[in-house]
């Protein structure tokens, strides 16, 4: 009998993987019919405390609360899918996106077991199979919560995911993606769409897939730093835009608008008063007198004209004593190594970033009158009509023509964010 599986094309795959692949299609489809007693066995694992690890019980028990805990996986249905056999493949190409096999019950979830559920159903209890097809559910939830929020993510752990914290309801996705012939698709799309990310992701299935087994050398150092970048980038959550997004190793400030993508030169809080990283939205372009805006850097003497003009401001909520915006030390722009301010972000060519957001927000006429108040001194604020999500990010790689980058640690955060995904220290470790 056929079998669907996912659509991993097998040129990313190594070697020992697309002979498994060619194993597994061989294999019967799953004999198991959804009767009552593995139901009933469902239930009463899911209901007793302490007895399965999961890491995500509640959103498990919902699952199946849902579908009066029929199974999912060891089914056998007309037209015959091999959803257990596609969502087992895709656990073993997990490193192709930055993540570890050994965080989805590779103890549990072996490819004998369920061959021999699929072949001899009865010699396999129902209390084996229901613990099976629980911990495939658990695997699954697990997986899409890691692709979408990051592992560790900060400001979502697991415990307030499984509360149904959050944009995403993963047990939702996961029976959405179970009435598709391949369960996979929907379940890989909860990832980030930003551009950064899908660069890194490209590339990882490249170095992890392709490249292992066409004797391509690639550093483990160099794959451990994409996935902890993008592990960054699932903390992010940044949408399609129009975004501004920070990135503190790379000085960078950039736009993203639906047409075009604008980068500035940015200075950062040193390492001893570092900038923090956030989300928010801008919501105002504004002018400060300079003799008004509270000094918190050690400036250099301006000239006299400098000294007249007022400084842009770009204003989000949640942002405490952290400024946003023009600073007057224009040499601090000319050094490679940025990160010079007491936790604020200067931006270089303020006045050009704020004439291009209000432009975008269709309030051009204002460009013209924000320059003569700024040239003359003048205090000014404007709101803009549709807030703009900002993030402060930490990213220390990216891509640039095809190739990877790597940018200074400055705030040394990698090292202990890679312990923390490999596993190679505590998991309640500080990595912000």
């Amino acid at each position: 009998m056929n079998l669907a599986y996912p659509r991993i094309k097998l040129a990313r795959l190594p070697l020992y993987w697309v002979l498994a692949f060619l194993f597994l299609s061989s294999a019967p489809a799953l004999a198991v019919q959804p009767d009552p007693e593995l139901a009933s066995q469902i239930r009463s694992q899911l209901q007793t405390k302490n007895k399965l690890a999961l890491y995500f019980p509640r959103s498990v028990k919902r699952f199946y609360a849902a579908r009066n805990f029929k199974p999912v996986w060891l089914i056998k249905e007309t037209g015959e899918t091999g959803h257990a056999w596609q969502a087992m493949l895709l656990l073993d190409c997990v490193v192709q996106y930055g993540l570890s096999y050994g965080d989805y019950h590779p103890d549990e979830l072996k490819y004998g077991l369920l061959r021999d559920i699929a072949e001899q159903p009865a010699k396999i209890n129902r209390k084996q199979q229901a613990r099976f097809e629980i911990m495939l559910t658990d695997a699954m939830l697990t997986l899409m919560v890691h692709l979408h929020y990051g592992k560790l993510n900060p400001d979502l752990p697991a415990a307030k995911i499984d509360a149904a914290y959050g944009d995403l309801r993963v047990e939702t996705t996961l029976a959405q993606a179970l009435t598709q012939p391949d369960v996979t698709e929907k379940m890989l799309a909860v990832q980030p769409n930003g551009q950064a990310y899908q660069e890194m992701q490209n590339w990882m299935h490249k170095w992890k897939g392709q490249y292992l087994d066409d004797c391509y050398e690639v550093p483990e150092a160099d794959v451990r730093k994409v996935a902890i970048n993008m592990e960054r980038l699932r903390w992010a959550a940044i949408g399609p835009g129009p975004y501004l997004q920070v990135d503190i190793p790379s000085f960078t400030l950039s736009l993203f608008l639906p047409d075009s993508v604008y980068r500035f030169k940015i200075v950062t809080g040193s390492r001893a008063t570092p900038t923090p990283l956030l989300k928010s939205q801008l919501l105002a372009v504004s002018l400060v007198a300079g003799n008004s805006r509270p000094d918190r850097e050690k400036h250099s003497t301006p000239n006299q004209e400098d000294k007249k003009r007022s400084l842009v401001n770009f204003d989000f909520p949640g942002r405490g004593n952290l400024l946003m915006g023009e600073i007057r030390e224009k040499a601090w722009f000319r050094q490679d190594m940025r990160a010079l301010s007491m936790r604020n972000v200067g931006v270089d060519q303020a006045e050009k970033l704020a004439a291009i957001l209000l432009q975008a927000d269709r309030q051009p006429a204002l460009v013209n009158t924000l320059r003569h108040n700024r040239k003359a001194g003048r205090s000014m604020n404007v709101k803009l009509h549709k807030p703009v999500q900002l993030k402060i990010t930490y990213l220390s790689c990216g891509f640039q023509d095809g190739q990877l980058i790597t940018y200074p640690d400055i705030y040394q955060l990698d090292k202990k964010l890679e312990q923390a995904i490999y596993h190679e220290l505590p998991k309640k470790l500080p990595v912000k």
